[in-house]
């Protein structure tokens, strides 16, 4: 399945949907992972600590966002800064 984590984008909300040790059991379980790339940056984990973990793709492509099935946020759905 196709899991993408984008950026949240609420005001003043410094978290992420998941760490870079979630992202690496979701990978070990099949699932290929998608990170809006900066995500991380305020909860102090890095582009680079998720690479770490076996993600895939960090750079948001719309269409390939698009086709992802399921959506891990931290607030309710908005759009993703790439597509303000």
């Amino acid at each position: 399945m196709q899991i993408a984590i984008p950026a949240e984008c609420t005001a003043g909300e410094t978290r992420v949907a998941a760490t870079p040790e979630t992202v690496k059991k979701l990978v070990a379980m099949g699932h290929t992972v998608l990170i809006e790339q900066g995500a991380g940056l305020l909860s102090a984990a890095p582009d680079s600590a998720y690479s770490a973990a076996g993600l895939r793709l960090l750079i948001v492509d719309n269409r390939r966002w698009r086709k992802v099935i399921s959506y891990l946020r931290c607030d309710p759905p908005r759009l993703m800064r790439s597509q303000r």
